[in-house]
């Protein structure tokens, strides 16, 4: 299993609480895991923050989410110098389903291609395929027809690896948008697929009223608290900073945008509901 199949961990260096959170999991579940120190706005170079970030950029983002961008990326080329046919790339909020173990045995018998496989659950409902292949005893593989928002947890092989490196032209959007958007920017580059159940869960969702969580799996993170992301505090300082984007044309460029967005896919929706029966399914958090 772990062989082929790498695991790296996203982590801040200013949050040693959330790197004790995931090696305790990890420790618990048998696992051997690479840390991978996430990228800082201060990390970014000159060019990174005038071509992606505002105010410099109309409908740019904060330098955090830039960073944390940067930081997927990171960890993706640490997986292509590994040798690993596949990789798990979590983010240090990830609360850990114990039967990952199962799922990573799954993982180093596929056939991978150019498939990106999303592993986690927020609680809403999903635009999803019959299922298209068994994971494992107690797991399914289903294809992924809805944009999502989060990189929590997911797997990806070396040719899915190389296709969202080659180029990197997408750090002006965040890096849920790019890599579970089967109608956004990397929709040419890889395949969208769901495990079902869920392996992964942000800790922010812990109280959803659709996802259900055994206890027992949060006592390592008792201490330190159920923190939120660190890119609330880019999205505020987004959100505070005086920026052209809220000028009047620019919100007509992000209502362009978001009509541009919904041509492409309500075409695309419509076929999928109409000849594959594509339907919304609740996918559930398996602790």
């Amino acid at each position: 299993m772990q062989d082929t199949v790498g695991i790296y961990y996203i982590n801040l260096a200013s949050r040693p609480d959330r790197r004790a959170f995931m090696e305790a999991q990890f420790e618990k579940l048998g696992l051997v895991a690479e840390r991978v120190e996430a990228v800082t706005p201060d990390d970014l170079t000159e060019a990174q923050f005038k071509e992606n970030c505002l105010p410099h950029r109309p409908l740019g983002r904060a330098p955090g989410e830039v960073a944390c961008s940067l930081s997927h990326i990171k960890a993706w080329k640490r997986f292509l110098t590994s040798g690993h046919s596949a990789c798990v790339v979590l983010e240090d909020d990830a609360l850990l389903s114990s039967q990952l173990p199962e799922v990573l045995n799954a993982m180093s018998e596929r056939r991978w291609g150019i498939e990106m496989m999303r592993l986690e659950t927020v609680g809403a409902p999903l635009r999803l395929s019959k299922p298209i292949s068994e994971f494992g005893q107690n797991f399914e593989v289903r294809r992924l027809y809805s944009g999502c928002t989060h990189t929590t947890g997911y797997a990806l092989g070396v040719e899915a690896a190389h296709a969202m490196l080659q180029p990197i032209d997408y750090l002006h959007i965040p890096i849920d948008i790019v890599t579970f958007n089967p109608y956004g920017h990397a929709r040419r580059r890889v395949e969208f697929s769901q495990i079902t159940p869920a392996v992964v869960v942000s800790l922010a969702f812990l109280r959803h009223p659709e996802i259900s969580v055994d206890r027992y799996l949060v006592e390592t993170w008792a201490e330190a608290g159920e923190a939120q992301s660190d890119l609330l505090a880019e999205r505020d300082w987004r959100e505070g900073t005086e920026w052209s984007a809220r000028s009047l044309t620019n919100h007509l460029k992000v209502a362009f945008l978001n009509i541009k967005g919904e041509l492409i896919a309500g075409p695309s929706k419509f076929m999928q509901d109409y000849f594959w029966k594509i339907k919304k399914y609740k996918v559930p958090f398996c602790s």
